[in-house]
């Protein structure tokens, strides 16, 4: 469905109404705030990105919409009755900015998805253990996810493995910290002139290093943008991960991450070859 009539806004929290940014967040996120308001306005097809305020260091979140205007006009005076007296949010700053097509007002939507801050994220932002979303949009947008996106299974059934799964998301700032930390392993199977990749699992780096040292079954080579990457001929991904579980008893003191158990290893492991059976059957 397109934007027939596309108009943009700014929708920004007035800080004296929450305790903190993250409280700001939470609140308005949690209840649904801005599907609700736009609901209650007659407003089908609308989208948002998420941007914080970095100008104090402290983050307040503000979300940039999109919206194809419903018949008539869009009655601003419900808008900040339904934030300010019905909700209590303690007001907010809803202001209305004109947009001449609806491929300019996507354009000042989507940008902030790719716009980094110069500031960076706030603290509370990398340190938050639950996802956070960019992006949002109603029904009829449609899927905001390209089809192409990989999936990958997991655990599934295995209670061994799913025990070893992490329960709680990862911040940010830890998932940043891992970076470069952990390697990811895939095997590569050509099918019908096809070449097809299984996921196999993740191994810390430094116990991987320790365990293949002087080993001449992988080798390091470097893509196109000139980051490194191993390569090798391992026919047995547990084979391989024995020799690292053994490294890492070796080197307590290094870094272990809460997935990495033979239970998991297994079924990341019978996951690929599954795969790899139905390509060959099919």
């Amino acid at each position: 469905m397109d934007f027939r009539k596309p108009a943009m806004f700014t929708l920004t929290v007035d800080r004296k109404a929450f305790s903190s940014p993250l409280d700001a967040f939470t609140q308005i996120t949690k209840e649904g705030y801005i599907r609700r308001l736009m609901r209650l306005l007659g407003v089908e097809l609308w989208a948002w990105t998420l941007e914080f305020q970095m100008q104090t260091g402290e983050g307040w979140p503000h979300w940039h919409m999109v919206i194809d205007l419903p018949i008539g006009k869009l009655d601003l005076e419900r808008a900040w009755r339904l934030w300010r007296d019905k909700w209590k949010l303690g007001g907010l700053d809803l202001q209305r900015k004109s947009s001449k097509s609806a491929r300019h007002a996507l354009m000042y939507v989507t940008k902030y998805l790719t716009k980094y801050p110069e500031e960076g994220f706030p603290t509370w932002v990398l340190n938050l253990d639950r996802r956070i979303r960019w992006v949002g949009a109603s029904r009829l947008v449609g899927p905001l996810v390209s089809d192409r996106e990989m999936t990958t299974k997991d655990a599934g059934d295995d209670e061994e493995a799913k025990k070893s799964l992490p329960r709680v998301h990862r911040p940010l700032a830890v998932r940043m910290a891992d970076c470069g930390q952990i390697i990811n392993f895939f095997a590569e199977t050509e099918y019908d002139g096809e070449v097809y990749q299984s996921f196999y699992g993740r191994l810390p780096r430094e116990q991987l290093e320790a365990a293949i040292a002087g080993e001449s079954k992988m080798d390091i080579f470097h893509d196109e943008e000139g980051y490194p990457f191993l390569q090798g001929n391992w026919a047995d991904f547990e084979e391989l991960a024995d020799q690292v579980m053994e490294a890492a008893n070796m080197y307590p003191n290094k870094c272990k991450h809460e997935w990495f158990t033979h239970g998991r290893l297994r079924k990341y492991k019978q996951v690929a070859r599954n795969e790899h059976i139905q390509r060959e059957e099919g």
